[in-house]
């Protein structure tokens, strides 16, 4: 288990690094073993998340682990392909700077928003998902994109969009080059057609 911990949650429950045990995606991949709080159980029983979790917090506290949740695929708005976004929608009601956790390097770990409200984009974390704070503090964020919150442990390179991981289809990388792709059938089209 050390390997694959990243780090803890407030509400108590470890994050772990964001593959599955075949190496892929676990967000994308897992959703159908995760609760409504987006965990799990390992096949020994050790509940996870692998991204920031829509339970980390109730009103004022920290949510309750005591009551396993209904499961994620029997809510359309959990399942799959929408599990990378669930968690800002039903869990950060508030979009303010927040910390969610603590990473196993003794970084903080902090939800989906930066001080101005927006969600973190790619430009916004270096390849570990991490970045620098105004006050020069580094620490990991949550993203709707892989590697969700700790990626490894930085600080790292920025994030790029010209390089990145094959074992997810959610990544920066992925996405960009998505567009790029999607860009390139437009143009393809526009030119076959004249």
């Amino acid at each position: 288990m050390p390997g694959v911990i990243s780090g803890i949650a407030l509400s108590g429950v470890f994050f772990f690094n964001p593959l599955n045990n075949q190496e892929e995606d676990a967000v994308l991949n897992e959703t159908r073993l995760m609760d409504k709080c987006l965990s799990h159980p390992t096949a020994f029983g050790f509940y996870h998340y692998h991204i920031a979790s829509p339970c980390l917090k109730k009103q004022h506290g920290i949510a309750s682990t005591s009551q396993i949740p209904d499961f994620c695929p029997d809510d359309p708005q959990c399942a799959k392909p929408n599990t990378k976004t669930f968690f800002v929608e039903k869990g950060y009601p508030v979009k303010k700077l927040e910390i969610i956790g603590l990473a196993k390097d003794g970084h903080i770990i902090y939800g989906p928003y930066n001080k101005d409200g927006e969600l973190w984009t790619c430009s916004d974390v270096d390849l570990c998902n991490g970045r620098f704070f105004d006050d020069g503090s580094y620490g990991y964020v949550a993203t709707t994109t892989f590697p969700y919150t700790v990626g490894c442990f930085g600080p790292a390179p920025n994030m790029s969009t010209t390089a990145g991981p094959k074992c997810s289809i959610n990544s920066c990388f992925a996405v960009s080059m998505l567009s790029q792709g999607v860009a390139a059938a437009v143009v393809a089209f526009v030119v076959a057609i004249f």
